[in-house]
């Protein structure tokens, strides 16, 4: 028994080893599903931008094969420090047991996670859980909107019915949109791809995008802020990751590629990169010239 605790005890110094490879970290995470809880719930100390993505995805895979009913807290402690890959992998190890469940939906009511993590697929399995009690908390987590930006949307409604001119709409695209969109090649690749997106989007849905962009936010486009180790700060999406780096991916469309070495910390803001306000930019006819536009361009 000694023996085997000896062999558990250096998987973990393995795992914790940086200068191993990757896939020997990998190899030392994956035994140690077998150890004491103990052992592996420490490893969560490695779940952080400086650890490559395939040994924090095998410790959490890991983690995430034992039975403790602190699983949970512990994937979730440092959420705002996880990258996109992370994150989707956390709430798959959480969805997986009604334990880990409860504790998931207590962080998403807490708003410490958002409810734009989760994908329409993990909504709906929540929303129709076996469990009663469970079903019942994610139907009203779920249901919740911002009421004031709702209420935005809603007063943009008339501005279906106006006649556009697409020229005028070209025009408000690039001076509000082109920042973040590309479009008719013109722009920056930052935010969704909109030849992809617009033709399965109604008016309705583009009001929604543009005056409330933080209710329905693609993780892949969630902001983060990034602090280096020569104290400079900087935000936009997650691009790219390697087990060396990642690419951030700002707003102007510049990326940054940041070893993970030099991370300092990382940080999701929970929100769109796309900011809210644009009403104050924005009439009823610039709307609907910026529509007329998408429809020209995008058929």
């Amino acid at each position: 028994m000694a023996q085997l605790r000896t062999r558990f005890d250096q998987a973990a110094t393995v795992v914790r080893d940086a200068n191993a490879t990757p896939a020997a970290r990998v190899r030392a995470a994956n035994w140690l599903a077998y150890g004491p809880f103990e052992t592996a719930a420490a490893l969560t100390d490695q779940l952080t931008p400086h650890t490559p993505p395939e040994v924090q995805i095998a410790i959490i895979q890991m983690l995430s094969t034992h039975t403790d009913p602190s699983v949970g807290e512990r994937l979730l402690k440092n959420w705002s420090g996880y990258g996109p890959t992370i994150r989707a992998e956390v709430l798959a190890a959480l969805i997986s047991r009604p334990e880990r469940v409860r504790t998931l939906l207590a962080a998403v009511e807490a708003k410490k996670v958002s409810v734009h993590e989760f994908t329409s697929a993990q909504i709906q399995q929540l929303q129709n859980h076996p469990n009663a009690t469970i079903r019942a908390k994610a139907v009203a987590v779920f249901q919740r909107t911002d009421t004031d930006r709702a209420k935005v949307v809603k007063t943009y409604f008339p501005a279906l019915e106006l006649k556009g001119d697409p020229a005028k709409g070209q025009t408000v695209f690039r001076k509000t949109c082109a920042a973040c969109h590309r479009l008719d090649g013109f722009g920056n690749d930052v935010g969704a791809n909109l030849v992809a997106t617009l033709p399965n989007k109604s008016g309705d849905d583009l009001l929604v995008a543009i005056f409330d962009p933080n209710r329905e936010v693609d993780p892949r486009y969630v902001a983060y802020t990034v602090v280096t180790s020569d104290e400079r700060v900087l935000q936009g999406v997650i691009a790219t990751e390697t087990p060396t780096s990642l690419t951030l991916r700002l707003a102007d469309g510049k990326e940054e590629v940041i070893l993970r070495s030099n991370v300092a910390s990382l940080r999701s803001t929970g929100r769109s990169l796309m900011p809210e306000g644009l009403e104050k930019e924005l009439s009823h006819q610039d709307v609907a010239d910026l529509f007329a536009y998408f429809r020209s361009v995008v058929r």
